[in-house]
């Protein structure tokens, strides 16, 4: 039995204090990235309270393939935008001709780099929310629609440029 105001024995005195002497390990940092990159563990939250916004260091299918065709589309962007400034086109988004003012090698190293970082910053922040609204992978799928119609402009515009190599699309005028 506890006499009240009395500290059991084998109880420290700060038991009534938090004994961490440094800040909640929970929260994200490029600590969580390096971890997350070396020694990847966490398949999924451990408390229910931090279900909701976990970052995970093991992620699954529709993550990977995922980041994977949003690379393999800006590889085809860079490679239709390519052919069509050969024929006389213009890069029309200003960073991208920044670099394409310096070179075809700055050119495509800068769109795959920024393209590496967002996928990066898509898959480490995937189940985060948006603006208390919407997940962060939404914008990735977002992101793939994109591509996908600039895609298919791109054919469209090819179709022009090489007739003998691009057929026309049916759906596009």
């Amino acid at each position: 039995m506890m006499i009240s105001g009395t500290v059991p024995k084998n109880q420290p005195r700060d038991y009534a204090e938090p004994r961490r002497k440094g800040g909640d390990r929970r929260k994200f940092s490029f600590r969580t990235i390096y971890f997350a990159l070396t020694k990847p563990r966490r398949l999924r939250s451990r408390r229910e309270e931090d279900a909701r916004d976990a970052v995970l260091d093991h992620y699954g299918w529709t993550e990977m393939i995922s980041a994977v065709t949003l690379m393999v589309f800006s590889c085809i962007d860079a490679s239709f935008t390519l052919m069509l400034l050969a024929r006389g086109g213009e890069e029309l988004n200003p960073v991208m001709n920044y670099f394409l003012q310096l070179g075809v090698g700055p050119f495509i190293a800068a769109k795959m780099l920024i393209t590496v970082f967002g996928v990066f910053f898509f898959i480490a922040t995937w189940n985060l929310l948006a603006f208390s609204v919407v997940r962060v992978r939404a914008f990735l799928f977002v992101s793939i629609g994109m591509y996908i119609a600039l895609i298919v402009w791109e054919l469209h515009l090819l179709s022009h440029a090489y007739p003998a190599h691009f057929p026309r699309l049916p759906f596009v005028s």
